[in-house]
């Protein structure tokens, strides 16, 4: 049976710097970041057909002025087919999937066909803002304008995910999920 193991988190607490760590470390030579997936579907799928698709986790709840958790959930349920699709045909024995777009339900439904290591980051106020102003320099979103809701996000994945790990961009905070994916691969 394939082995996933799925990284989540809200935007800037860590995930793709996680994943690449632990894809150099562990040789595993495939991480699906959701929001390329994302961008592929924008391709064949119009704003008409999955309007959730055009916008982020933090910025969901404006496409109907509703609260943000549930535009959250309609945000992650808007990718969950495609996503499930693609992993149906990757072939791969051991690969990597991280995003803040991965909800229960695509986990649960990962979980039926491969084993499953599910990873949830989450980051201090202080620390998602410090990575906000860095990837600010790379690329503009309204992260920092929208903090307050990112940690609405934040709390509501800490209450639902049961591995919750606290990312302070430490190589302590690495050494843990380290831990918990060799136990995985072990079979611990």
């Amino acid at each position: 049976m394939d082995k996933i193991i799925v990284v989540t988190g809200v935007s800037g607490c860590g995930k793709s710097f996680i994943s690449k760590k632990l894809a150099l470390d562990f040789k595993i030579d495939k991480i699906i970041d959701v929001d390329t997936v994302i961008a592929v579907c924008k391709i064949f799928v119009s704003k008409d057909q999955n309007k959730y698709l055009f916008t982020t986790s933090h910025e969901a709840w404006k496409i109907e002025n509703i609260d943000p958790i549930e535009a959250y959930k309609k945000y992650q349920s808007a990718v969950s087919k495609y996503l499930q699709q693609l992993v149906y045909y990757i072939k791969d024995n051991l690969f990597i999937i991280e995003g803040t777009q991965i909800n229960l339900e695509t986990i649960n439904a990962l979980k039926s066909k491969h084993q499953i290591l599910h990873i949830n980051l989450y980051a201090t106020k202080k620390q998602l803002l410090t990575n906000y102003k860095n990837k600010a320099k790379l690329r503009s979103s309204n992260w920092i304008e929208n903090i307050n809701i990112t940690k609405q996000l934040q709390l509501h994945n800490k209450k639902i995910f049961p591995v919750n790990i606290k990312n302070d961009c430490t190589e302590k905070s690495y050494l843990i999920v380290k831990s918990l994916v060799e136990d995985f691969l072990k079979g611990v």
